[in-house]
């Protein structure tokens, strides 16, 4: 039996930074928001570090 969390999410969405091992998890109730939360995630990343995300 499935089970949503609290919140109603459904999937984990996790996102490892292999150079560096930072990771971040985003709870997604359904997978196509997947690729919201990565495009979200790469904009962020390169503001705050001022370099492009080369590979995905």
């Amino acid at each position: 039996m499935k089970m949503n969390s609290l919140g109603g999410s459904k999937y984990l969405l996790l996102i490892v930074d292999e150079a560096s091992g930072f990771m971040k998890g985003f709870c997604l109730r359904v997978k196509s928001e997947s690729e919201n939360y990565i495009t979200r995630y790469i904009k962020m990343v390169q503001a705050q570090f001022g370099k492009k995300v080369k590979l995905v």
